[in-house]
């Protein structure tokens, strides 16, 4: 599903189930096909849907608060993964782009990039560390061990669903761990 085509911006990177104005409308796309697939069943699917989207509103909800708690908050992310929870969040990644780009592409990023992050945490210029706890490599294991000896929290992520939950559980856990860390920053 193209996230332009249910009225949301165009992703800035592939990690669109952090979105969870898309994620609501493949769930109310998905029903839809089942009704039409099943339509004994249709009212199920559909209420299941509805369910999954007031369910998503409520994180929805948590993640705009942690903006109005902390407006225009700066912070820096091992890897884009979380991009559409800090957009929704209404906080600042600072991250240098050298870097964001060159873990995209699975290289290391150049020193001038690795230092820039260092000097925004080791200046204490962001409030939390987004680590992405799947991809750990020299320069964002470099980045997290600068941000724990600096006091900065850090925010695990993930870009796959953890075993033994489920898709609105996690991203509730995702938000109320970046708010928590926040908090903690003040």
């Amino acid at each position: 599903l193209d996230a332009a085509a249910v009225g949301e911006p165009q992703p800035a990177n592939e990690h669109v189930f952090y979105d969870l104005g898309t994620a609501k409308a493949v769930a109310a796309q998905i029903a839809d096909r089942l009704a039409t697939a099943d339509p004994g069943h249709a009212d199920q699917y559909r209420s299941r849907a509805k369910e999954f989207g007031s369910k998503a509103d409520a994180i929805r909800r948590s993640e705009q608060a942690i903006g109005t708690a902390h407006p225009g908050v700066a912070v820096v992310a091992t890897e884009p993964v979380a991009h559409y929870l800090l957009h929704a969040a209404d906080l600042t990644d600072k991250t240098p782009k050298g870097f964001t780009d060159a873990i995209e592409q699975d290289t290391d990023p150049a020193p001038v990039d690795i230092a820039a992050m260092l000097d925004l945490i080791t200046g204490r210029q962001v409030a939390a560390l987004v680590f992405n706890d799947q991809t750990g490599t020299g320069a964002t294991n470099q980045v997290r061990e600068a941000a724990d000896r600096t006091g900065i929290p850090v925010v695990a992520v993930t870009e796959t669903l953890p075993e033994g939950t489920d898709y609105l559980t996690w991203q509730a856990g995702l938000t109320d761990r970046l708010a928590a860390a926040l908090r903690a920053a003040r």
